[in-house]
């Protein structure tokens, strides 16, 4: 069998492609490549975006997701059959993907791990947002808590095969997926609770509040709070064409006047 770079033709016969991955890897062991095209071919997308997760490069990603699959192909005659082969894979692809990481330069090109494809006419303005900030959100979990929220959400794996994969127990896979869905949560509803932090010192006109780095950098990026915040000018103006009697001069001249009259 060639352990040379793998390429997986366009096509799997069909019988091959309903056999399960174990009885695939048996074939493959026994140096039956059709049967290992049939678990490249089962296997290298979801690889990839599993790789991608850690490396957010997409072409680093590629290489170790192919790096991944000859160095899986060279080990399958050895591999232990009782292990299951998904997290056999994944753990080799993170392995893979860690080294690179250690490798590459700082000069890498680093790209959101999830970008969403093209929205199309069906997804409205709001759901294309709520998606762009999910991508967001993922990017800032810890690379652990993301590798294995995506093997448990897009991949389907088991807390079980998830730990085999990232070399934790059971309860510490089961442990990273809590944690990395718990802070999702807490990062949607912390910037709700931000907005109305921002906007109390907004009304409150504290200019050395308003000064603050993080008040500024919110301020940046939430068109809400920037309108909250035009908005007090305009409406306090507004008001004063409205009712240009309640002004200060128009008071004081009210009140001089008045005092003219009982005068006389």
């Amino acid at each position: 069998m060639s352990t040379t770079a793998i390429r997986a033709p366009r096509q799997t016969p069909l019988a091959l492609s309903r056999l399960g991955d174990e009885s695939l890897a048996g074939r493959a062991a026994a140096g039956d490549e059709a049967a290992f095209t049939a678990l490249y071919e089962r296997y290298f997308g979801p690889l990839l975006g599993y790789t991608r997760s850690i490396l957010r490069n997409p072409e680093d990603a590629y290489d170790a997701t192919q790096t991944a699959l000859e160095h899986a192909l060279r080990a399958m005659a050895t591999r232990d059959p009782d292990r299951p082969l998904r997290p056999w894979l994944y753990k080799i692809a993170h392995n893979e993907a860690i080294n690179i990481m250690r490798r590459r330069t700082p000069q890498t090109e680093l790209r959101p791990a999830f970008e969403p494809k093209v929205p199309g006419p069906e997804v409205d303005a709001e759901q294309r947002g709520r998606l762009e900030q999910l991508v967001d959100d993922l990017q800032s979990l810890p690379e652990r808590q993301r590798g294995a929220l995506v093997m448990r959400e897009l991949n389907g794996l088991s807390y079980d095969d998830i730990g085999a994969a990232l070399g934790l127990t059971k309860d510490a896979a089961r442990r990273a997926v809590f944690d990395a869905r718990t802070a999702l949560h807490d990062a949607v509803d912390g910037r709700a609770t931000a907005c109305v932090s921002v906007r109390h010192k907004l009304s409150d006109g504290d200019r050395r509040s308003l000064r603050q780095r993080s008040i500024r950098a919110h301020l940046r990026s939430c068109n809400d709070c920037a309108s909250f915040q035009r908005s007090i000018g305009a409406r306090r103006a507004d008001l004063h064409l409205l009712a240009p009697w309640a002004s200060g001069v128009a008071v004081v001249s009210a009140i001089g006047a008045s005092a003219v009259g009982s005068g006389g």
